[in-house]
């Protein structure tokens, strides 16, 4: 059963990043967003509420899961993580999870469709309902709320085109372009399936 979240204290922090300042959201549970303050669409820009705390970077280690979360997030872009492992507590349906726990399976450095998705989390479609079952995902891939950490930007349009990023399709091609660099580079060795 979710908790309202408009009753539980949310602490928040600010981080740098390649793709500019991340505000990232932490309830009791885990993360629950990661919203881009630069290039993200004005819809999924949430402002600062009452229950919300800002915590500086130097009470950071009173707060293990900021500090987890800020610490992986500087591995990744210096291209020493390829996965997260900070706990999550992102809000959303059902369907929506099961999109975003398949997210989580793509590989660092590599793209697959919104059909692609569906294959990883059993959502099959047969002929005529390929187009329905992408858009499904397509919009749950939208509202993951902890972009990056659930990796969404991974997820392009069938004919490679980059579309459907919260956080800004400039965004989305400079998380893949940083992905690809590190592992052209030998800085970061891919994952073996």
């Amino acid at each position: 059963e979710q908790e309202d979240v408009h009753r539980v204290m949310i602490l928040y922090m600010i981080v740098g990043s390649p793709c500019g300042r991340l505000l990232v959201q932490s309830t009791p549970k885990g993360i629950a967003r990661v919203q881009f303050e630069d290039g993200m669409k004005p819809e999924y820009k949430i402002k600062p509420q009452a229950n919300w705390k800002k915590i500086p970077h130097e009470e950071l280690n009173e707060h293990p899961l900021l500090s987890k979360a800020k610490t992986q997030l500087e591995e990744y872009f210096a291209g020493k993580r390829q996965k997260f492992t900070v706990e999550l507590d992102p809000q959303g349906t059902d369907f929506q999870k099961s999109v975003w726990k398949g997210l989580v399976k793509i590989p660092y450095g590599k793209t697959v469709s919104y059909g692609d998705v569906g294959d990883l989390i059993g959502k099959h479609s047969t002929s005529g309902e390929e187009w329905h079952v992408a858009r499904a995902i397509g919009s749950a891939n939208s509202r993951n709320p902890t972009p990056i950490l659930v990796p969404c930007h991974r997820v392009i349009a069938k004919g490679g085109k980059l579309s459907g990023f919260s956080g800004g399709v400039e965004n989305k091609a400079k998380l893949i372009q940083l992905e690809s660099d590190y592992l052209d580079q030998g800085k970061i060795e891919a994952e073996r399936s």
